[in-house]
């Protein structure tokens, strides 16, 4: 039997979209706090969120664009149409396969682009999401995959202090089915921030898969505004599943390297603008230094009382020479990586994180680096390249993006050029056009059949 259809007469539904575009706007800049106050912002109480998840699910992707467009131009908001795709992909895409699960990931990208735009083109990229949604189901099922999210555990009740003792053994150990079920006990006696943080310190942990892990974690955070927090468990299973792809590797030694410097005794000082020479400095020791020399050179800056801006700017010049040296799918991920991690330092709550964030994001540029080796050196030219228009090129992925990078990595550069400062700005500029929709290029199948779905519900 064929799902009864949300729609309705009337124009484009934007008004839950244009009546929290503070709230977007908020989360596109990070000032939601990732367990902070307000920091998970239940919806207003329009539609069923649940719903229209599980119509998402079961449509098929040649009907389902149609079928959203016309729940937007009747009740569904443009904010909800975001927030289901996001609760749909995290409940039917595997996060626990190295494809991983781009179609959660890319929304709070996609809500970023939206925040502000008009009802229309704020429409077609929701439309966006759920065709990447509905496409990674399709390549599930050409790929013999029937995942979904396992029911929750029902573990007993316990205290906070026990069920978090219990999560910490259970990584530690690598153990996926004992962190799920204690996972399940921490969140269900302790306050979501408490459990967020912890999860943001493990998210650190790992740079197998290029860094999702810790993108994952960082977008669950930007997103969950978007759904609410009672949605959060799922959206946290999901996201500590993840953490268990590929095992222990040799790309989790480093975090053992940064936790035993934090444990040490490290500070960060008071913020600092400017400090152009600090960010050079450790600029240059990266460019030959290993993952775990990367993040001791970072603790040795930190204690002789450098402050953590210079620092991040140095480190991200050194991702930007990766991407512009490789300018391939696996290198742009040292910059999405490092600006997840990035992310997780500015809204953590403790300073342990923002610590652990920092030295990682050192040693996983080291990594990605080795990953790229012969690749030469980035092409001249960071300078002249400065003035590059972000805007022009974000309305460019606004209305040409066809593939989910086209989306992530200009969003998370653009977004690290409003964070740097005058050292990190030229790489940072340098590198956005690296993948970026070029100027001219012809309609692709996913603007097509957006743009015809809109046209089709008037």
């Amino acid at each position: 039997m064929r799902d009864e259809e949300v729609h309705g007469g009337g124009r484009w539904a934007a008004g839950a979209h244009m009546d929290r575009r503070s709230l977007l706007a908020l989360a596109a800049a990070g000032a939601l706090r990732l367990g902070g106050a307000g920091a998970l912002v239940r919806r207003d109480g329009k539609g069923d969120l649940d719903e229209v998840a599980r119509w998402l699910s079961v449509t098929p992707r040649e009907r389902v664009l149609a079928r959203a467009a016309r729940a937007l131009r009747g009740r569904l908001s443009t904010v909800d149409l975001l927030g289901a795709c996001f609760l749909a992909a995290v409940r039917g895409v595997d996060p626990t396969v190295p494809v991983f699960n781009h179609a959660a990931l890319v929304v709070s990208s996609l809500a970023r682009l939206a925040a502000g735009r008009p009802a229309h083109e704020a429409a077609s990229l929701a439309l966006w999401g759920v065709d990447a949604f509905s496409a990674a189901q399709e390549r599930e099922e050409l790929e013999h995959r029937d995942w979904s999210l396992p029911a929750a555990p029902a573990p007993p009740p316990c205290s906070p202090e026990r069920a978090r003792a219990a999560l910490i053994l259970a990584l530690e150990r690598w153990d996926r089915e004992a962190a799920d079920v204690a996972l399940v006990a921490f969140l269900r006696a302790a306050p979501l921030p408490d459990v967020q943080e912890l999860l943001a310190e493990y998210a650190t942990r790992c740079q197998a898969n290029i860094g999702h892990k810790a993108i994952f974690c960082a977008m669950a955070a930007r997103t969950l505004p978007l759904v609410g927090a009672e949605h959060a468990e799922d959206v946290l299973r999901a996201l500590v599943a993840s953490y268990f792809l590929h095992g222990r590797t040799e790309l989790a030694k480093p975090f053992e390297t940064s936790r035993a410097l934090v444990d040490e005794g490290l500070a960060l000082p008071a913020a600092a603008e400017g400090e152009p020479g600090a960010a050079a400095d450790l600029h240059a020791r990266l460019a030959t230094a290993g993952p775990e020399d990367s993040a001791r050179s970072v603790a040795e800056r930190l204690r002789s009382g450098v402050p953590a801006a210079p620092l991040w700017e140095g480190i991200t010049a050194s991702a930007t020479d990766i991407v512009r040296a490789a300018p391939g799918i696996g290198p742009l991920h040292a910059l999405t990586s490092l600006n997840s991690l990035h992310h997780l330092f500015r809204t953590a709550r403790t300073e342990r994180v923002r610590q652990l964030a920092l030295l990682q994001a050192a040693a996983w540029t080291a990594l990605f680096r080795a990953a790229a080796a012969g690749a030469g050196a980035p092409p001249p030219g960071g300078a002249a390249l400065a003035g590059t228009d972000v805007e022009d090129l974000l309305a460019r992925v606004r209305h040409g993006a066809e593939e989910v990078h086209e989306v992530k990595f200009p969003v998370a550069v653009a977004e690290e050029i409003a964070l740097g400062g005058r050292y990190s700005r030229p790489f940072l500029r340098a590198a956005l056009p690296v993948h970026v929709p070029p100027a001219g290029r012809p309609e692709g199948e996913t603007q097509r059949r957006v743009r015809e779905a809109l046209e089709s519900a008037g």
